[in-house]
């Protein structure tokens, strides 16, 4: 009895962590997909989902320890809270120096950049930002960039501020958009379900087993009662 219940609570368990793991699966597949067809861009509710793609922000000075975002590790996932439409000046006016922000900056090209703001000026109607990356031992995308948010028509903009950073999900988004990772996605889950409806009919035996076992004792108890009145007479 100890071991059937043991093994119901253990059955129970494993369940819990397997459909856990299957709604984190699902959840990464998505980002995967969305990424895939958005440019490496997943967006929900106001917010971006970007792995990191460049080593500029990858070592951090001593005095960026006191920042709340640090150093941003090359495949680091991070989520970037975008410029608010509907009430942009007071978005911008809650910026400060240290703050990590994405935008698009043209070099030869047109690029998208992460880097921390070093300096920002309050002017009339706008804020001058000044950005530059925290890595300064490799030289691109080093020096410092200036976007001015009152010209609305230049290519110079920015999209949001880094709100959160994850390493081990940003490598782990990083392998699954690779081929084999998004095999590994699709079967891994089928695979659990399969698992789970195999301990599904190993319950279902125990219990039919548990249930024979309970009748035979019953109708052994009734046999020796009726052989033992019978003994007394």
């Amino acid at each position: 009895m100890k071991n059937i219940k043991l093994f119901s609570f253990l059955n129970k368990v494993f369940a819990v962590i397997l459909y856990s793991f299957i709604i984190l699966a699902i959840l990464f597949l998505y980002v995967v997909i969305k990424s895939k067809k958005n440019n490496d861009v997943v967006s929900i509710m106001n917010h971006q989902i970007r792995i990191v793609t460049s080593e500029s922000m990858e070592k951090g000075s001593k005095e960026t320890n006191q920042y709340k975002i640090k150093s941003l590790p090359l495949k680091s996932m991070i989520i970037i809270e975008q410029v608010d439409n509907n009430h942009e000046y007071e978005w911008y006016q809650s910026l400060k120096v240290g703050d990590v922000l994405t935008f698009k900056y043209v070099y030869i090209k047109q690029e998208t950049i992460t880097h921390r703001i070093i300096n920002i000026q309050e002017v009339d109607n706008g804020f001058i930002i000044t950005l530059q990356g925290d890595n300064q031992d490799i030289e691109s995308n080093t020096s410092s960039q200036t976007i001015d948010t009152r010209d609305i028509n230049s290519p110079n903009y920015i999209i949001g501020k880094v709100v959160y950073k994850n390493v081990l999900l940003g490598k782990i988004i990083y392998i699954l958009k690779q081929p084999i990772g998004i095999g590994c996605l699709i079967i891994l889950p089928s695979f659990i379900i399969i698992i789970l409806e195999i301990i599904k009919i190993i319950n279902i035996i125990n219990e039919k087993k548990k249930k024979e076992t309970e009748e035979e004792i019953n109708l052994l108890k009734k046999r020796i009662e009726t052989l033992q009145k019978g003994g007394e007479q």
